[in-house]
């Protein structure tokens, strides 16, 4: 999985942009897809194995997002797909 940062630098009076790639994967799954981030940096998204589950990756520490109704045996599962500088996480589920 490849997330992507920016940053605005000053460069002879201009601004230039400047990305930073930075890699990581769910340690629960088998792939993993980041679908939002807020300004605090934190990252939501989903990860699969044998179903998806969705996650939140905030300051190095994944926390999986299963809603309790979803049923945990299908390949949609628990999908995070953004989230708000307040915290809150927008998804879907299947039940």
């Amino acid at each position: 999985m490849v997330t992507l940062t920016r940053t605005v630098r000053g460069w002879e009076g201009d601004d230039m942009t400047v990305y930073t790639f930075s890699t990581f994967d769910d340690p629960l799954g088998i792939t993993t897809r980041a679908f939002g981030i807020n300004d605090m940096g934190q990252i939501v998204g989903d990860y699969q194995n044998a179903s998806a589950h969705g996650f939140l990756l905030s300051g190095g520490v994944y926390t999986p997002l299963d809603d309790p109704s979803a049923t945990p045996d299908t390949p949609t599962g628990t999908l995070a797909r953004g989230i708000n500088d307040f915290g809150q996480i927008v998804g879907i589920h299947q039940h």
